[in-house]
């Protein structure tokens, strides 16, 4: 087993997290972004009092942790419970992102363009 941990504030968000076999954190979103890259996520609150706004815990795609004594469980389901790492990774597939956002811009230039003439 080989655990690396990184805080580069300086470097690449995109670059780490594609690189990572989980991210966590507390709730941001690089957190919402790695889900959105396919990385499971590990959302850690301890002692959160008010609501999650992580809406990626709400939706499933990441996991949180609310209290210290649950991280060390969450963490080894994580990385090395296979039937955990399953479901972590059909609800990542599951993600629709939005399609075509190029063409529309596209066309309503066009469009704004023929207005002109």
């Amino acid at each position: 087993l080989r655990l690396l941990v990184t805080e580069d504030p300086c470097g690449s968000a995109s670059a780490l997290i594609a690189g990572s076999d989980l991210v966590v954190g507390t709730r941001s979103l690089l957190l919402l972004e790695a889900c959105l890259l396919g990385r499971p996520v590990l959302s850690y609150q301890p002692g959160l009092r008010a609501r999650d706004v992580l809406r990626s815990n709400e939706w499933g795609w990441s996991r949180a942790v609310y209290h210290q004594e649950e991280l060390e469980r969450a963490l080894d389901e994580e990385l090395f419970d296979l039937s955990a790492r399953a479901a972590r990774r059909q609800a990542l597939d599951r993600i629709q992102l939005p399609q075509g956002a190029t063409e529309c811009v596209v066309d309503l230039l066009l469009a704004r363009e023929r207005l002109r003439c």
